[in-house]
C-alpha cells in the first residue's frame, strides 16, 4: 500500500530481476511500473485494486509477464507504451 506505484523497475539495473509470487495491491498509482529499458520477469503474481494500471510498461522496457493475475485496476490491466 503506497501513495505511488507499488514496484518500479527501471533501467539496466533492473536487468534479470525476478518478481515472483507477490500480491501487489491498493497502490496510489500503478501496481508495477517497468521503465527505461528494464528487462525483467513478472511471474505468479496478483496485481489488483491499484488506482493506476495494474502493470505499466513504458516505451523501451521489455518485461515478460507469466501466470500473473491482473484485475480490478482503475486505469486498466496492462498498459503499454505510455510515457
Amino acid at each position: 500500500h503506497n501513495e505511488r506505484s507499488g514496484l518500479v523497475l527501471a533501467g539496466s539495473s533492473a536487468g534479470n530481476t525476478l518478481v515472483e509470487e507477490n500480491n501487489i495491491f491498493a497502490n496510489g498509482k500503478d501496481g508495477v511500473m517497468v521503465a527505461k529499458e528494464a528487462v525483467c520477469l513478472l511471474q505468479g503474481n496478483a496485481v489488483f485494486d491499484n488506482k493506476g494500471c495494474g502493470i505499466q510498461i513504458m516505451t523501451g522496457a521489455t518485461p515478460s509477464v507469466v501466470k500473473t493475475l491482473v484485475y480490478n485496476n482503475r486505469e486498466g490491466g496492462i498498459c503499454i507504451g505510455k510515457g
